[in-house]
């Protein structure tokens, strides 16, 4: 289905039009939000999405990164252990996507966003959290995030998650 199940995410009802920040302050009290199109993939493009992965936690890294290296439009080119990593490895790869973790050591996801999107305006950042809560909303949101999801997504949630900031991107 085209709907993030218990998760939080952008309205994205175009592929390759990409909602402002109203629309994730808009349905942030509903329990499940529609993401436009159901399939992200059918977006045209020579070349796979680049990924990077921001987590202070291995295991959520190498989690992340096996779900999406099982996807064939989908790269992923650096992993982040903190917030600086994150930045220098946003600048370096110039990724499509930073999957970016709220909580890590030495620079905050929050600040680290606000750094990448003012240095790579045209990196798009996905926050993945355990955090649901509006102050964190309204942090993410002024940070320049494109959109967040929880943790307790499902795998194939997360996936369409980053095909469809990837789609913004591209737009």
């Amino acid at each position: 289905t085209d709907v993030f199940r218990d998760e939080r995410v952008i309205e994205n009802s175009n592929v390759g039009q990409c909602p402002g920040p109203s629309s994730i302050l808009k349905n942030a009290g509903r329990r499940s939000v529609r993401v436009g199109n159901d399939d992200v993939r059918q977006v045209s493009r020579s070349k796979p999405h680049t990924v990077v992965v921001a987590d202070d936690h291995k295991v959520v890294r190498a989690g992340i990164r096996e779900l999406l290296s099982d996807e064939p439009d989908i790269t992923v080119v650096g992993e982040a252990r903190d917030g600086h990593e994150a930045v220098a490895l946003a600048l370096a790869e110039r990724p499509d996507v930073v999957v970016m973790d709220i909580n890590m050591p030495a620079l905050s996801g929050v600040e680290a966003t606000r750094q990448i999107r003012a240095l790579a305006p045209e990196v798009r950042v996905l926050v993945l959290t355990a955090y649901a809560d509006d102050p964190y909303i309204y942090g993410l949101l002024d940070a320049g995030a494109s959109g967040y999801i929880l943790k307790t997504a499902e795998g194939g949630d997360i996936v369409r998650a980053v095909r469809a900031t990837a789609a913004c991107r591209s737009a």
